[in-house]
């Protein structure tokens, strides 16, 4: 899953300018955030993530 979200991330930069506007980065952000979040990467676990995290990898067949 890593490469995949790596791949996206590389086209997300490739698609714009060298310099992405602001609110590109403000978006690359949160959705590494997100990313995060959901794989486990950042933090301690709230109920609310752990179940969500859950979810999400069980619809991605994980």
């Amino acid at each position: 899953i890593s490469l995949h979200f790596n791949t996206r991330k590389q086209d997300l930069f490739t698609a714009t300018e060298s310099n992405p506007p602001i609110e590109t980065i403000k978006q690359e952000k949160r959705r590494e955030k997100w990313y995060a979040i959901i794989h486990g990467l950042s933090g301690p676990t709230t109920i609310e993530e752990f179940v969500l995290r859950s979810n999400l990898l069980a619809a991605d067949g994980e």
